[in-house]
């Protein structure tokens, strides 16, 4: 009914805008990262018609050649970004997306996804950040937003680049390993009619570690952090483990 039309068009408008405002989507694989908050409520419950979602959605997005990771969130979050499942996906081009978004199959299944969630959240990135972690390593997805724009943030990506360079033999003692790093684009919150844009981090990185306690205990790690601290204006940090569908 009423919010089958709204929710499509409201999904359908925020993506064509953003396939008009970048030009990046016209041709190439859209990436993005969704954060998705579970009913407060309960949410064990709507843990579960999120899963029941995730079955029903898998075959649609096959279809649609469509890859899509999910992650558990095992700790992290704030009231600005919150999450209790992670999505990683990627469709070829913008077409197949606003194909996949006007599919009657995909239309069928969206109320499950607004029963199951209090709050919604894309990143739109520069490139790819599926990859598979390492079982036995904790996983670390970390999204910064620089200060200042344009040349001030071209700056700090090269200083954070530089003090990660100097520590690599830190990494190596305790497993750290960069498995994906990329840039937002765009971002927008919500579902329905309450879809708005909101600020894209500049920077994403996804990491694994064997022994993250270890790691950030490190003082040349914590100089490190300090030393960067002065170019980030805000970082949202999610723990993960990849939750797997059979």
């Amino acid at each position: 009914g009423n919010f089958m039309k709204n929710i499509t068009r409201f999904f359908m408008s925020t993506i064509l805008f953003i396939a008009f405002q970048t030009q990046i989507f016209a041709s190439n694989t859209v990436h993005y990262i969704g954060f998705n908050t579970l009913n407060s409520d309960d949410k064990e419950s709507s843990g579960k018609i999120f899963d029941r979602y995730i079955h029903k959605l898998m075959p649609i997005m096959e279809k649609y050649e469509m890859s899509l990771q999910i992650f558990d969130v095992v700790h992290g979050g704030s009231e600005k970004l919150n999450a209790d499942r992670v999505t990683i996906g990627s469709v070829k081009n913008m077409e197949t997306f606003q194909a996949f978004f006007s599919d009657p199959d995909l239309q069928a299944i969206l109320p499950m996804l607004d029963n199951a969630l209090s709050e919604h959240q894309v990143v739109f990135t520069e490139s790819s950040m599926e990859k598979s972690p390492t079982t036995k390593a904790h996983t670390l997805l970390s999204l910064s937003w620089l200060k200042g724009n344009g040349k001030q943030q071209e700056i700090a990506t090269k200083a954070i680049d530089k003090s990660n360079k100097k520590i690599q033999h830190v990494f190596k003692n305790y497993g750290v390993n960069q498995l994906a790093t990329t840039m937002g684009l765009m971002s927008n919150k919500g579902l329905g009619q309450q879809v708005q844009p909101t600020h894209a981090p500049q920077q994403l990185e996804l990491w694994s570690m064997r022994d993250a306690h270890g790691f950030f205990d490190n003082k040349e790690v914590v100089a490190s952090t300090l030393e960067i601290k002065e170019y980030i204006k805000r970082t949202e940090n999610f723990w993960i483990k990849e939750r797997v569908y059979y």
